[in-house]
């Protein structure tokens, strides 16, 4: 079977309008993720935001300084990652659920399970397949353009040649991936093989859906940038927010937790329910 992009994109609108207390209960999750990381990294981002507050004033920093940027962005990751790809497979599945299950929304369609570990793993995978394959293509292109330097120009010409090619194959292997979550909720195993089996002869389609989603998830950014910049103009920015303890300026912290919890929330949402939808149309469920 088979789906309109334009219907399927807007999937994610049509969720949140018909389950609202869902996406409160997705922006709860990401809420506690967020002050989790903050808690666990707040000293490595408050240099981090102070090393780029001197960059932007126009300030010099040797190269000794910025090789230390580094592995404070090196631990930032390793912090990081874990708490947002855990929050993200709760959260995916939840909306796959809602999309696929509709009749299943006790507690927002939240669970802790099997099938939220299978979307772990699932996500787990799917950010090494990408990081593996993003790693090699930057590695062939700097070679090239090594080679260029020391060899001919024309090889540093054809360096930055390659970047064509090698976006459009990570966006054909994120293409590739998309329907991974959905089949892994529903067949109960790692979909990342059935992905590419059910995305064969309908890239096309899961594109033109995508950048709708993609679009759609941008607008709403737009619009939550209109709340959180009078904000940020108050407070003197994120910065000052991580280094202070005074009480207007924590609370400022805590509206800018809530704010940017309740945003993910709904664009995880906007871009991640219109796969679980062609999925469902194109097995027929």
């Amino acid at each position: 079977m088979s789906f309109i992009p334009t219907q399927t994109a807007l999937e994610g609108f049509r969720l949140t309008r018909r389950e609202p207390k869902a996406l409160v209960a997705w922006a709860l999750i990401y809420f506690v993720s967020i002050v989790i990381s903050l808690v666990l990294s707040h000293r490595i981002l408050a240099v981090l935001m102070q090393q780029i507050t001197t960059l932007s004033s126009g300030t010099t920093m040797g190269e000794a300084q910025l090789m230390q940027l580094f592995p404070l962005y090196g631990q930032m990751m390793a912090i990081n990652l874990p708490i947002t790809l855990i929050a993200t497979a709760v959260v995916h599945t939840a909306i796959i659920r809602a999309v696929i299950e509709p009749q299943q929304s006790q507690y927002g369609y939240l669970r802790l399970g099997g099938d939220e570990l299978r979307m772990l793993a699932t996500k787990v995978l799917e950010v090494l397949i990408q990081g593996a394959a993003a790693f090699l293509g930057m590695g062939l292109v700097a070679m090239v353009a090594a080679l260029g330097g020391m060899v001919h120009t024309a090889l540093s010409v054809l360096s930055v040649l390659l970047l064509v090619p090698l976006v459009a194959g990570l966006v054909w292997l994120t293409l590739k991936l998309v329907l991974a979550a959905p089949a892994t909720y529903v067949e109960k195993k790692i979909g990342i093989a059935r992905s590419f089996q059910l995305t064969k002869g309908r890239l096309g389609s899961l594109l033109g859906t995508g950048l709708l989603a993609l679009l759609l998830s941008l607008l709403v950014s737009f619009l939550a940038s209109l709340v959180f910049t009078p904000l940020s103009l108050m407070t003197g920015g994120i910065e000052n927010l991580l280094v202070a303890t005074s009480g207007p300026v924590l609370a400022g912290l805590f509206v800018w937790c809530v704010v940017n919890a309740i945003v993910t929330s709904a664009q995880i949402s906007i871009v991640y329910a219109p796969f679980a939808s062609a999925y469902r149309d194109i097995v027929g469920r």
